[in-house]
């Protein structure tokens, strides 16, 4: 992980996040207003966005509900005291809730999970993108060969061969060519 934001709202002689690993962090931005952090979200993203204080107050777990809801940044709150339904109702928005005391092993682990998780969450969502291509180009090849069959009155085998044919004879792809034949009787 690169870059974290942090909303400090402790007192200076109380720190909550572990000093090791905020040198783990190359960019870091330390803010302790909510609403100069939700400025910082709206035009950057960081990979975590992390809050530490005293307790958690309302403004505070709405912060976090509205920023689970734009982001895919890890989200971290470390927090001297916390209610019980604060905590479930936060962590059932994707936000890490660590209360004291606050081992830096414990925030390490989370964020290193969090990091193989967003991996494996990046990796399903490319491969769900290629999918739902792959789906969106069949569908437009069965519309040509639908036209193809309408215009031309050619069974669906007898299109699919045309398509290929074309595809060949120009050198372009079957979506190439099934655009083509979209625009020239569906115009």
């Amino acid at each position: 992980m690169n870059s974290i934001l942090f909303l400090k709202q402790t007192d200076f002689s109380l720190s909550l996040f572990p000093e090791q690993l905020e040198s783990a962090f190359a960019k870091k931005i330390v803010t302790d207003d909510i609403q100069q952090t939700e400025e910082y979200i709206d035009v950057e993203q960081f990979d975590c966005i992390a809050a530490e204080a005293n307790s958690i107050s309302d403004e505070l777990k709405q912060f976090f509900l509205r920023t689970a809801q734009k982001t895919n940044s890890a989200l971290l709150l470390l927090a001297d005291s916390a209610e019980k339904n604060d905590v479930m109702e936060l962590s059932e928005a994707g936000v890490i809730v660590f209360t004291s005391p606050i081992k830096a092993d414990d925030v390490e682990k989370a964020l290193i999970v969090f990091a193989a998780n967003k991996r494996r969450i990046l990796t399903v969502e490319t491969q769900l993108s290629a999918e739902r291509a792959t789906i969106e180009e069949e569908r437009l090849i069965a519309r040509a060969k639908t036209v193809l069959g309408r215009y031309l009155n050619m069974t669906e085998q007898q299109a699919h061969r045309y398509i290929e044919r074309q595809s060949m004879n120009l050198r372009q792809s079957k979506i190439q060519t099934a655009e083509s034949i979209l625009k020239t009787y569906e115009s």
